[in-house]
């Protein structure tokens, strides 16, 4: 409530960027008037031609501000709507100019949207990467649904996945050329086919400039880190009389990283951890949250966690007094590991343990080339041919050596660097071995590389035959991506090291296994303290992995569109075509990774492809035209059969009402079928194999132990299924110019939602009844357990419904112009349950807060333009229940983004300068994760949430002529 009554009282709440013009693709009718944002919406009357009332040329309004969407053609969650206003779909739409006012390049001003929240970019990268897709790709995520469940297209049309997942990385699109983006808020699959199901971000790009423009710009955080520069330049002109036309554009730009250590509140350690006197009657919460929590069960030097007597492993309680809590410094001594508070055997709160903190920001080259061409042959007759080309590089520190709990490093009785007093000790005990828990400092984090190279290559036409336009293109994609993860730690050969004896006829220190195999090239190492990695013992325990990944997209489109006939209300229109796609994709990983042999990261290999057959239809019919109240209605409908070559077909649809009560007042709503189908990485992506103790239902819940699981792809995967409605108003008042507004309310059902269930929720739902599900378990003839298939299932719900508003007003002040918009979002339910597990709910808890907005105030006199940019994150539950937590409250959060431009006078050059200051007040994000530091690493605030680098200021010049 407090975030509507100051968005009240700014009169600032949501003009609908369905009030704004937004592109669809080529094959879309009709195009839209520049005015459509600052004048009345084109409406058509009885017997006009939709395509004529919509004519640019032949509507004289003032023409839209440069802030706004000045554009020609309009993606709507339509092929044949061609205004905003007339979509029944709700749309928002950000021009480049907003786009620069928020952030220095597009991808960081797309994810400060309320609606985009939970998309990633270069400042993210990823706890497990995993040679699929790059993890510090700039994606987009509607609704926080999955970047999977949002379609991206590039004027209109798909663009090349950056891997398997079928995920495009928008820093490779020409920023430079991007005018405006489009974001469909709402299912529209019938319209642009699958991956719609939370909607659609479209990038539309000036395919008519002329001219040339170069940027230059340079950035650092006022923490003196973060350094980073980009160039930029476009060029544009036409040939053959104007009937051709070339436009080039280039990129580049770093990032320098920013690491953990260079920030207080990372360096804190703040976590939730469980609660040690918890219990189901007691009252008291599962989590507490604590600062300075570090890791328990392992020390940089080494701590004694266990030991084994024969078969039996001892730890905890059960291990002798004697024994427990020693740990080791950095030359071997030994001392007693004082404790901190509220341990719970793997953390606590102080105490001698480690912890380090998580990259916040990659290091980050990227450089992307376009070119589009295109020529009028005749008057109805005109091709294109359009490529690209991107790179990308980004690089950060991951996770050190860990070796904790039953992973810890295993010390024999007769091992070459034991202690005499702990050996004594140990067979006093009987104990044939202790553990180790041990994180090693010494050898450093492994370093992730991730390098993306993307080619695009499409050609096509258009043709006017008969009163109708025929649109077609063939489109050529694929994306080669190599994940290289470097000083990584051998796990097997750090365990033969590490079990090292005296060679009895020479007397030297050697591995246990060189004694029956000389010739084994092992080193023997002293897990005891923080002694200097030799370089022969790196060479030994250390290693590179690789995944090197391929993804193919071919793309061929035809679509025909135009005005079927007339009725009294209007024209009757309809667009039809067909579309056929191919991919493919592919995984090769090193022998190593591939067997799960380094201690952290383990990309695994996979291939498979796939193609998909596809024909849609959609009509608009006007069916009432009045005067005063009830001026029109008119229905959009829309329907799309697909055809999956793995799974079959599957159709789509949608229905659409818009209605026009008064002047300015618009209605609309929708109820439509939408999918996203599973891509290359869900149907045949790579699987990892663990090792899992059961509760056997089926046994008398008997405990098995060593039970093989297998988690990952399933090639027996169907499409997801939704359903969507959507319904709000817009309102553009005539007595106040310039202002307008709207909300909508959408609800999303996605049923067969794919998911994975662990292994006990498996054996568990299979002793409920549920047959499918004893399929994927296996047991030998004794009946006991020995393996379970927990690979992805369609046998999950999600559920997500809110409301979205979205407001713009627009007047002249003090001889400028001032412009003000607001976006927010509420989300009001996120309900997530799968089969026999109980549902769970998101809204506001986590990373799904219940309110989001974004407020944004420009000012422009003469050459001067000052703009003030406000981001809220609305207060949320820290954990999902049904966890509790002591301190379950994340505060809300106010971000403020400055930018001020300066045109120079220059001619017929315009030449700017620009200063953005984003965080302007520095602000450090709440800990808002649950991250409990198991492997000594601390990752405590949500970076697709919160700003994670601080106040960072950006100063560059633009030129254009």
């Amino acid at each position: 409530m407090k975030l509507i009554n100051m968005l009240a009282c700014c009169s600032v709440i949501a003009l609908s960027a369905t009030t704004a013009a937004a592109q669809t693709p080529p094959t879309d009718l009709g195009t839209v008037p520049d005015d459509a944002v600052a004048g009345d919406a084109a409406k058509g009357t009885p017997g006009q031609s939709q395509t004529d009332a919509l004519d640019p040329a032949a509507d004289e309004a003032p023409r839209a501000s440069a802030s706004s969407t000045d554009g020609d053609i309009i993606v709507t969650g339509s092929r044949v709507v061609s205004n905003g206003y007339q979509a029944p779909t709700p749309i928002t739409v950000v021009g480049s100019e907003d786009l620069k006012n928020a952030a220095p390049n597009i991808s960081d001003a797309l994810r400060q949207l309320p609606q985009l929240t939970g998309s990633t970019g270069p400042s993210t990268p990823s706890f497990t990467p995993g040679g699929s897709v790059s993890s510090t790709s700039s994606t987009a995520n509607l609704r926080n649904l999955g970047i999977t469940r949002t379609l991206v297209l590039l004027d209109g049309r798909r663009p090349p996945a950056s891997g398997v997942t079928g995920t495009s990385d928008i820093a490779a699109f020409p920023q430079q050329l991007i005018k405006r983006v489009d974001i469909v808020t709402g299912g529209a699959s019938a319209a642009y086919g699958s991956d719609a199901v939370a909607g659609v971000v479209n990038f539309v790009l000036d395919t008519k400039f002329r001219g040339v423009m170069a940027e230059l710009r340079n950035g650092i955080s006022t923490h003196g880190d973060g350094h980073s520069w980009g160039a930029e330049a476009s060029a544009g002109f036409g040939f053959a009389d104007d009937r051709g036309s070339l436009i080039v554009s280039g990129s580049i730009m770093e990032q320098d990283p920013i690491d953990g250590r260079q920030r207080d509140w990372a360096n804190r350690g703040w976590a939730t951890i469980p609660n040690p006197t918890y219990t189901q009657t007691n009252g008291q919460p599962q989590l507490l949250l604590r600062e300075d929590v570090n890791l328990a069960a392992a020390t940089y030097g080494g701590i004694i966690t266990g030991a084994r007597r024969g078969a039996t492993r001892l730890t905890g309680a059960n291990l002798s007094g004697a024994l427990r809590d020693i740990q080791f410094g950095p030359g071997g001594e030994q001392s007693l590991y004082q404790h901190g508070s509220l341990f719970t055997g793997t953390v606590e709160v102080g105490g001698e343990g480690p912890r380090y903190p998580a990259a916040i920001v990659s290091d980050l080259n990227s450089k992307n080339a376009f070119a589009h061409a295109e020529f009028e042959v005749s008057n109805n007759f005109s091709v294109f041919a359009e490529g690209s080309y991107g790179y990308s590089k980004s690089a950060y520190p991951l996770l050190m050596p860990f070796f904790i709990g039953s992973s810890g490093i295993v010390v024999q009785r007769d091992n070459a660097y034991l202690p005499a007093n702990i050996r004594a000790i140990m067979d006093a005990n009987g104990y044939s071995s202790i553990e180790l828990g041990k994180l090693d400092g010494t050898w450093g984090q492994n370093e992730v590389t991730n390098i993306t190279k993307t080619l695009n290559l499409t050609t096509g036409f258009k043709a006017e035959l008969g009163g109708f336009t025929v649109d077609g293109y063939y489109e050529h994609g694929e994306s080669r991506y190599e994940l290289l993860a470097a000083n990584q730690r051998n796990r097997a050969n750090t365990l033969a090291a590490a079990d090292a004896v005296v060679n009895p006829a020479t007397g030297q220190i050697v591995c246990r296994s060189s004694l029956t195999n000389p010739s084994n090239g092992c080193v023997a190492w002293n897990p005891f303290g923080t002694a200097p990695i030799t370089q022969a013992q790196r060479d030994y325990m250390g290693g590179s992995g690789f995944a090197r990944s391929i993804a193919k997209q071919d793309v061929v489109a035809l679509t025909v569109r135009g005005n079927l006939f007339s009725t009294w209300a209007g024209d009757v229109a309809a667009a039809v075509g067909a579309e056929y796609r191919d991919l493919s994709g592919s995984i090769e990983v090193d022998p190593i990774s591939g067997t799960s042999g380094f201690i952290a990261t383990n990309p695994q290999g996979s291939a498979g492809s796939y193609d998909v057959k596809e024909a849609f239809g959609e009509i608009l019919v006007p069916l009432f035209r009045g005067d005063n109240f009830l001026q029109s209605i008119d229905f959009n409908g829309a329907v799309r059969r697909t055809d999956y070559s793995t799974s079959g077909g599957v159709t789509t649809w949608k229905l659409g009402l818009t209605s026009e009560i008064i002047d300015g007042l618009r209605l609309r709503g929708t109820y439509s079928r939408d999918i996203r189908a599973p891509n290359i990485g869900d149907l045949f992506g790579p699987r990892s194999r663990n090792v899992v103790a059961i509760i056997d239902p089926f046994r008398n819940n008997q405990v098995t132990q060593n039970v093989f699981t297998f988690t990952g792809s399933n090639p027996n995967l169907v499409p997801e299924r939704a359903k969507t409605i959507a319904a709000g108003l817009s309102y553009r008042p005539s007595f106040l110019p310039g202002f307008g507004f709207s909300i909508d309310y959408y609800k999303i059902k996605i049923e067969d939602a794919i998911t994975t269930l662990s292994a006990q929720q498996l054996v568990n739902q299979c002793f409920a009844g549920d047959q499918s599900l004893c399929a994927l378990t296996v047991r030998g003839a004794d009946g006991q357990l020995s393996d379970v298939n927990g690979i992805a299932l369609n046998i999950a719900t999600v559920q997500i419904s809110g409301l979205d508003f979205d407001a713009s007003y627009s007047t002249d002040l003090f001889g400028g112009k001032l412009s003000l918009r607001g976006i927010a979002t509420y989300l009001d339910d996120y309900t997530q349950e799968a089969r026999g597990v109980q549902s769970v709910q998101y809204a506001g808890t986590g990373s799904f807060p219940s309110w989001r907005a974004n407020l944004q105030a420009t000012y422009t006199s003469g050459g001067t333009t000052i703009s003030l940019q406000e981001r809220f994150i609305g207060a949320h539950r820290r954990a999902i229940p049904p966890v509790t937590v002591d301190v379950d409250r994340v505060p809300e959060v106010f971000y403020t983004n400055l930018t001020i431009r300066q045109q120079i006078e220059a001619g017929n050059a315009k030449p700017e300068l620009f200063l953005t200051i984003n965080n302007l007040f520095d602000k450090d994000p709440p800990p808002s994760d649950t991250n409990n530091i198991t492997l000594g690493t601390s990752r405590v605030v949500d970076p697709l949430l919160y700003d994670t680098i601080g106040r960072y200021i950006t100063v560059g010049g633009r030129i254009r002529f």
